[in-house]
């Protein structure tokens, strides 16, 4: 039965490739490249696992294929306007700025280091081990405002990185101050024992390099020779990446191989969508309360609205002794929250929003200096390609945490971008 799951993500994959004029960093292309690499590991693994669904096969594909139909009409709207060229940035203060926001860097990292190790006690690797497995928990957590500033500071993170891939695209030499930010930011966002913000930045940083050579060529990126053994080098090095990290963070399991580990985060989603479909236990509590799980816990908690806290349907799973992790992929909040009708709706409109921001970063000359869109997409893309993992979409786009992504943004580009003096180009 998987081989049909396969079959057909490769389908649409081909399909969104052609679909958007070739671009490897459509939206489209993004979501259903993801779930087609999921479906490859859960066929690998389909002897261990036993997956044999029809109902979430035909979720999982009806939903990449609404997704489709919703970026190909607003792609529609947009098939008649040129790509805008990258807009040149009259740097101001420049080197004082990013020596600031340097020190704020390590200060900030160097704080939620030390609240960790204080807190859950032992050396680092050991403490960033319990630190995470204890906020999975909602056990523990960074304190409110330390949380605060830990969230807006990755919109400072994506606008260095968007600085960087600017002076590379337009040939220009990259300040060392500006590097030594990003490998900062890249170290520290390991220091809470997630992997993920450290997958998103590098996963932004190959989103920006594309879209902004989109930009300059005012052409769309299409899968050559040389794109496609840099995207299979980049794979192949996160797979390295992600067992190395999970080494330094103390998140390996002696009686676990690494690679059934990572198994655990690639494939094992769609088989724990499968648990989830099967055993029909369907939780709706308020309306898309799994969906927005993030955003009612946060509302229940600062306002103390008490039906507003949302009962965690994530639970660990096992096939046998052979344990699948606690994450479903998008579909499994979707499907709880509003049924098959209603997931394929949602994913309809989110393909339109999608698109429409990746239209907008190509299409749209922006007011100031810096494309929001551009570094927007580069956040949302994480979203869309890790939708085969979990709810990326209403836990960082849609949530509290998307509106601070977009609020940090306009006070860091104040602070690191706009004109102060009247001193000319520096």
């Amino acid at each position: 039965m998987v081989t049909f799951l396969v079959i057909g993500c490769l389908i649409l994959l081909i399909i969104s490739y052609y679909l958007f004029n070739r671009s490897i960093i459509s939206p489209s292309l993004l979501i259903t490249g993801g779930f087609f690499i999921s479906s490859i590991n859960l066929y690998l693994n389909r002897n261990t696992w036993y997956f044999n669904s029809k109902l979430t096969i035909i979720l999982i594909l009806a939903g990449l294929i609404t997704f489709m139909i919703g970026c190909y009409i607003v792609n529609l709207i947009f098939r008649s306007k040129q790509i805008k060229e990258i807009k040149d940035i009259k740097f101001n203060s420049f080197k004082i700025r990013l020596i600031v926001y340097l020190l704020f860097q390590l200060l900030l990292y160097f704080i939620i280091l030390f609240w960790i190790v204080r807190s859950q006690g032992g050396g680092i690797s050991a403490s960033l081990s319990s630190f995470h497995a204890n906020s999975m928990l909602g056990i523990t957590g960074l304190p409110g405002v330390l949380n605060i500033l830990n969230i807006i500071n990755m919109s400072g993170v994506y606008l260095i990185f968007y600085l960087t891939i600017y002076y590379k695209i337009k040939l220009k030499k990259i300040p060392h101050i500006l590097l030594a930010n990003d490998i900062v930011a890249l170290i520290g966002s390991l220091f809470t024992g997630n992997r993920t913000i450290f997958s998103m930045y590098i996963m932004g940083l190959f989103i920006l390099y594309f879209l902004m050579i989109e930009k300059k060529e005012r052409k769309l990126s299409i899968l050559n020779l040389k794109y496609f053994l840099s995207i299979l080098i980049i794979l192949c090095l996160g797979i390295i990446a992600f067992m190395i990290i999970a080494l330094l963070q103390g998140r390996s399991e002696s009686n676990v191989s690494l690679i059934y580990n990572l198994s655990t985060y690639m494939g094992g989603p769609l088989k724990n969508l499968e648990i989830f479909v099967n055993k029909n236990v369907i939780t709706r509590q308020v309306f898309a309360g799994q969906t927005f799980m993030d955003t009612y816990n946060w509302l229940a908690t600062t306002f103390g609205i008490s039906q507003f806290k949302i009962t965690n349907l994530y639970t660990y799973n096992w096939v046998f002794e052979n344990g699948i992790g606690n994450v479903y992929s998008i579909f499994m909040p979707l499907y709880n929250d509003f049924g098959i009708s209603g997931l394929l709706i949602f994913m309809f409109l989110l393909g339109s929003f999608s698109q429409y921001v990746y239209c907008s970063a190509l299409y749209k000359q922006p007011k100031n200096d810096i494309s929001y869109y551009t570094i927007f997409y580069s956040y949302l893309g994480f979203s869309l390609f890790m939708s085969f993992f979990s709810n990326k979409i209403g836990e960082s786009i849609f949530s509290r945490a998307g509106i601070y992504f977009i609020i940090g943004l306009w006070i860091f580009d104040l602070i690191l971008c706009r004109p102060i003096f009247n001193e000319g180009n520096k």
